[in-house]
């Protein structure tokens, strides 16, 4: 068993090295296939983190490979395995920084070809407005189309030599004062797109060349490795002759050693249930009958003096032990119950005294506050109530008038919550309620809001607190002013 082992190990430990090696190699030549066709900037930064994350495993791989049996038969090929390996990852990291060049150089092509379309469309801006045709519009529009094509174009570099094409016949100056502002500021951003443009391709093609060495040192790797698995092959089979031939001389020898074993062991089976099979029957009986339940279990060969009998002492010792201790568990789980039981009630008691105590001590505060309130607005309605209602500022003492009465129905229902009593509700009509406090929200508003009131005529009627509805009005328009706060 020890050999088989040693040799299904060793060709494990081969054959795992080389199906890792294969299997990253894969992977790093995928993920660098996948991050030269990304474009966009997360897409290239996830792409790249993974094509990193390869490379790291690659490395792994290799290391198993240099401590893999086979390699110190095969140092030449494990060596040629691991140049060639450490290339492809040079490859891949001169890649990775191609790439990244590469998105610098679009990222910086693109924020010309936005700056320039933000040109170009300001002029077409000042055409429209000055009713003007230099630049000519068809040009503008040849060139906006242009534009958008190398936004929108991974390699833009013959969409940019078009572009220059129709630049080329743009007018050095224009009647329009603002239009030779805007116009030299143009073309300098047009200048700017062919080399560029340049960069990118050259970028693209330096990417192309990495990506071809790739490929093909991904291909002499897994020629490599294939002659390597063909070596791990060969080995196998060799250990597996030789651990053949160990087995069959020792496959004789437990052949004799076995039989001499099942001898003495018939002879000791024999006098081993003569002389203690049908106690230790009896005891295991008793066992599996105490073991499903039950109480009243009779031990045999309590009387031995042997290690049989001690054991049939010590099982008799247990069964009491068992009795009593399922007695004891019984009668704890009941007060186990019990004291639950106990405890869920008086912590209901708890928390239902709490929460009074908590509702007296609102009541009392709120009924306080109130009654002081309440004396303040009732001197405030009584000044109110006193002025002239011929003078000009009537309305103002109206609106004042009106907001102190409304306080002092709020004084009242929190001294009626402060009693319990419960609100007064009736039929309201909502048109005229609204119209009511028309003014009062006017005043609320800044100059920048309005508000427009839309009511239905005729309506049903809310059966509803009056006091607590228009408290429930004026609270919604102070949320919507104040949600509205800098705007119109």
């Amino acid at each position: 068993s020890q050999i088989q082992e040693q040799v299904q190990q060793q060709t494990l430990d081969d054959m795992t090295g080389s199906m890792n090696l294969a299997r990253d190699t894969a992977n790093v030549a995928t993920a660098a296939v996948r991050l030269s066709q990304v474009v966009g900037a997360l897409e290239y930064k996830g792409e790249a983190e993974r094509l990193k994350q390869t490379q790291m495993a690659l490395r792994h791989s290799l290391e198993q490979l240099a401590d893999a049996p086979l390699a110190q038969q095969e140092p030449a090929l494990v060596a040629r395995i691991i140049r060639r390996s450490n290339e492809l990852q040079q490859s891949v990291t001169g890649m990775l920084e191609r790439g990244q060049k590469r998105h610098l150089e679009r990222n910086a092509l693109l924020s010309a070809l936005y700056q320039s379309q933000s040109y170009l469309r300001h002029l077409q801006d000042i055409n429209r407005r000055y009713a003007s045709n230099v630049p000519d519009a068809r040009q503008l529009a040849e060139m906006d189309r242009l534009i958008v094509a190398a936004i929108d174009t991974p390699s833009p570099r013959a969409t940019v030599q078009q572009l220059d094409a129709v630049t080329a016949m743009l007018p050095a100056s224009a009647l329009q004062p603002v239009v030779n502002l805007v116009l030299p500021d143009f073309n300098d951003e047009l200048r700017k797109l062919a080399p560029l443009s340049k960069q990118l391709e050259e970028s693209d093609l330096s990417i192309s060349w990495y990506m071809f060495h790739i490929k093909a040192l991904v291909a002499i790797l897994n020629r490599d490795i294939n002659q390597y698995v063909e070596q791990v092959a060969q080995a196998s089979r060799l250990r597996t002759a030789q651990s053949h031939q160990e087995l069959r001389s020792i496959s004789v020898f437990i052949s004799v050693f076995a039989v001499l074993a099942l001898i003495i062991t018939g002879c000791a089976c024999w006098y081993i249930y003569r002389n203690l099979g049908s106690n230790l029957t009896a005891i295991s009986r008793a066992m599996s009958r105490l073991a499903h339940g039950e109480q009243d279990v009779s031990v045999p060969a309590l009387q031995r003096r042997d290690e049989l009998g001690e054991l049939a002492r010590a099982f008799n010792v247990f069964a009491r032990n068992t009795a009593s201790l399922e007695h004891t568990t019984r009668l704890l789980k009941e007060k186990t119950s019990q004291m639950e039981v106990d405890r869920i009630e008086r912590q209901g008691l708890e928390e239902a005294l709490l929460h009074s105590q908590k509702m007296k001590a609102v009541g009392q505060l709120t009924g306080g506050l109130a009654h002081d309130f309440n004396n303040l607005l009732a001197v405030i309605i009584g000044s109110l109530e006193l002025t002239d209602s011929a003078s000009p500022d009537a309305p103002r003492i109206t609106r004042a008038l009106k907001a102190a009465e409304r306080g002092a129905m709020l004084t009242q229902r929190l001294l009626a919550f402060s009693r319990k009593q419960s609100l007064q509700p009736h039929a309201v009509e909502m048109k005229p309620l609204l119209e009511n406090l028309s003014a009062l929200m006017r005043h609320s508003l800044p100059a920048t809001l309005t508000r427009d009131i839309e009511a239905q005529t005729p309506a049903w009627p809310a059966w509803i607190d009056v006091s607590q509805l228009e408290n429930a009005i004026i609270n919604l328009v102070m949320n919507a002013r104040d949600a509205m706060e800098g705007q119109n």
